[in-house]
């Protein structure tokens, strides 16, 4: 076999993985976003218990604080690891993806689920969380760029 075709097959596995990886994040996404009830409704009453208790302590903890801090975080890792696929010079695609992703899924909430409210907040919060893992993405794929130029043997 020759050399370059045995340096190529790690590569592939590892995009390989990280297509698995960024479609499962991806229907994740789909799978709570689309639920029929809210995902926090068999432990509401506990997390309602925790914010009261955390809100003597921080003020501007509330329900509201949580749930867009929770929607930011949510899209990270989807679009973290769609930009290390993509690259760093495609960031706007996972960026896009994301946001027309997390339309849709309000805008399934609004029409066709009763117990779901879609709302514009948690577009913007999305939006923010892709952004965060754009960056990530971005940062991790020029890490891999300047190790490769260090050490071409880890290309």
């Amino acid at each position: 076999m020759p050399a370059h075709a045995r340096d190529e097959r790690p590569r592939r596995r590892h995009r390989a993985v990280l297509v698995v990886a960024v479609v499962a994040a991806a229907g994740l996404l789909v799978g709570v976003g689309t639920w029929p009830t809210g995902v926090d409704a068999p432990f509401r009453a506990e997390l309602h218990r925790v914010i009261h208790a955390m809100q003597s302590q921080y003020g501007f903890v509330t329900y509201g604080f949580v749930d867009f801090f929770a929607n930011v975080l949510w899209f990270v890792p989807a679009t973290a690891i769609a930009t290390v696929l993509l690259g760093r010079r495609r960031w706007f695609m996972p960026l896009l993806g994301a946001v027309v992703l997390s339309v849709g899924i309000e805008l399934v909430q609004s029409s066709m689920l009763a117990e779901r409210v879609g709302s514009l907040a948690d577009v913007t919060a999305n939006a923010v969380g892709a952004a965060l893992g754009v960056l990530i993405g971005v940062a991790i794929d020029q890490h891999r760029e300047l190790r490769r130029c260090v050490d071409p043997s880890t290309a």
